[in-house]
Order: C-alpha cells, then structure tokens, then sequence
C-alpha cells in the first residue's frame, strides 16, 4: 500500500515537472520571438518569468541585442562568478559586447579562450570580427574550424558564401549558400508537416543580389571549373529576381559538373559541399530536395508537388534528419 502511494507521488511529480519544463519552453519561445521582433521590454518580462540562470543568461542577450552592453556584462559575471552552466555562453556575450565598444584585443582573448574548449559559436563570431575588420584569410581558417565542429549552424556558411564574393569567387559562394538553405530553422516544423510553406529565401536575397551582380576576376575566369560555375549562377539567378525554374533546371547540371570534377585535387569547401550534394543525387532525392529549397519562391506549386509526392518527400525529410543529424 505504502509503495502504491509512493509511485503515485513520484507520479505527480513527474507530470508537475513535465508541466513547469513545458511551460518555462513556452515562455522562451516567446521571448525569442519578442525579442527578434524588437519588443525588448516585454521579452525580458517573459525572461524573468522563466528565471533561473536561462532567464538571466537571455536577459542579458536582449541586453546586449538594445546595445546595453554594461548591464549586459553585470548580468554574465553574476553567472561566471556562481559557476553557472551558463558561463560559456555568458563568457561569449560579454567577448561580444567588448567587441562592440572597441575592445578588440579583450574581445580575442575571450573568443580564444572559448574556442580552445571547442565553442563553434565564438569560432563564428571570432570570424566576424575579422571579417569586418577586413581580415578575410583569417576569418575564413576560423569559419573552416566552426563549420568542421557544428555544420549544423547556418551563420558561418553564409559569412563564408559573403567573403569568396568579397574575394572575386562568387562562383564558390553558391555551394555554402545551396547547403544552407537545407539547414534547420524556426520553419523546421511548417516545413515538416508539409502544409504550410513559409519564406524560406527571404534572408538570402540580398546575398543572391551580390552574387547576381559580382563579377568573377581575370584569374578565376582562366579556371573552367570557375567558367562553368559562373555560367550556372548566371542561369540560377536574375539581377532582378530568383527564379525557381532556373534552379531547378541547372541544379542538376551543377551536381553532374560536381561529379565530372570529384576526382580532381578539391578544397575542404568543395569536399564539405559538393560531397553534400553529391549524395543528395546518389539517395535518389534530387527532385525533392530541388522544391524544397525553392518553396519560398512558388509555394502553391510546391504545395502541389509535395501532395502528389507525399512519401517521396517524406522520405527525403527523414533522410535529411538523419544525415544533418551526423554533419
């Protein structure tokens, strides 16, 4: 009798803890959603309602994010200083918000510091600063480090596509950008139940604007794999507009040029993406995963692709979550 209640008490608290943990996941995602709207006031209401060392460490992201940088910083030493399991991440917003008011060299100790734990993230950023300061050689050693430790995270790939456009090699910026648009994001789960379509080109525009426009230099057009790569991002894009049907028609044109070229001596980007994309052909999911990267672009006709290739596309998700889950 007595071990009959004793279970139905661990019962009840099981299922409080489940209902604080959801609730508190609740109040995170609408803060996340305040505050990427701007509404700093009331994200940091939903933040302190969360509390916790989680709700100070976003506390002090929001702090950072209105350019409050110094209570931003009193807010990650207070969690430094009490051991939090937060300290990285505390330790990276005040290596950020030393960035931001100049202090580069206090900024690049922390960055090291945290990277020599194997922090991708500070690896992004660290190549940020060195990429707005106009060391791009730099910046590029350190998203090749961040991309090799979490290839999951879309911000360094597009950084790196922003710097090979910036170098006059635009037309190695298309392999990072194609990769990234695969990668999970807020609409993972629109996407996923297959019935509603959200932008998913809106934040590449501007980037596929710079790649339209950007012409390649006198030594990157003597290399015919340059050739045949701005030939393709000519096709691809329109100096006013994207065009679907151009992706999908010269996308498989790019992955067979891939294929022609794999024997050849490639480097670590070529073999991060053209080996990405080469097996997304030898999975036999090319069609598929050509309508899912153009969703944004004609989501009716994407809606109607996918009703009539229901498991077909669902087969190429779940290949996508099992292979993204290993990258």
């Amino acid at each position: 009798m007595v071990s009959r209640y004793i279970l139905f008490i661990l019962l009840l608290l099981t299922v409080d803890a489940s209902a604080q943990r959801e609730r508190r996941d609740s109040l995170l995602q609408i803060g996340y959603v305040m505050r990427e709207r701007g509404n700093y006031i009331e994200a940091m209401r939903f933040f302190a309602e969360v509390g916790g060392d989680v709700g100070t460490l976003e506390e002090a992201q929001t702090r950072y994010e209105m350019g409050e940088m110094n209570r931003a910083i009193r807010l990650c030493k207070q969690l430094i200083e009490h051991e939090s399991q937060c300290s990285d991440d505390a330790n990276l917003i005040i290596a950020r918000a030393r960035e931001a008011q100049g202090y580069k060299r206090v900024a690049t100790s922390k960055y090291k510091k945290l990277t020599r734990k194997g922090n991708a993230e500070a690896l992004y950023y660290w190549a940020l600063m060195l990429q707005r300061s106009g060391h791009n050689a730099k910046a590029t050693e350190m998203l090749q480090k961040s991309i090799r430790a979490n290839s999951a995270n879309r911000n360094p790939h597009e950084l790196l596509a922003e710097i090979m456009i910036d170098n006059g090699e635009r037309y190695r910026a298309i392999l990072p950008l194609t990769y990234s648009l695969l990668l999970p994001d807020d609409t993972a789960s629109l996407r996923r139940s297959a019935m509603q379509l959200e932008f998913l080109w809106r934040p590449k525009a501007n980037l596929l604007k710079r790649i339209a426009n950007s012409n390649l230099d006198k030594d990157e057009k003597s290399n015919a794999f340059a050739r045949m790569m701005d030939s393709y991002i000519y096709h691809w894009t329109d100096t006013a507009k994207v065009r679907s049907s151009s992706i999908r028609t010269f996308t498989p044109i790019l992955i067979n040029k891939l294929k022609e070229n794999q024997m050849m001596q490639m480097d670590w980007w070529q073999v991060v993406y053209a080996d990405f994309l080469l097996s997304i052909e030898e999975a036999g999911h090319t069609e598929a995963f050509l309508y899912h990267i153009t969703a944004a672009l004609t989501p009716e006709e994407t809606k109607s692709w996918i009703e009539s290739h229901e498991s077909e596309y669902a087969s190429f998700l779940l290949w996508l979550e099992i292979v993204g889950g290993s990258r």
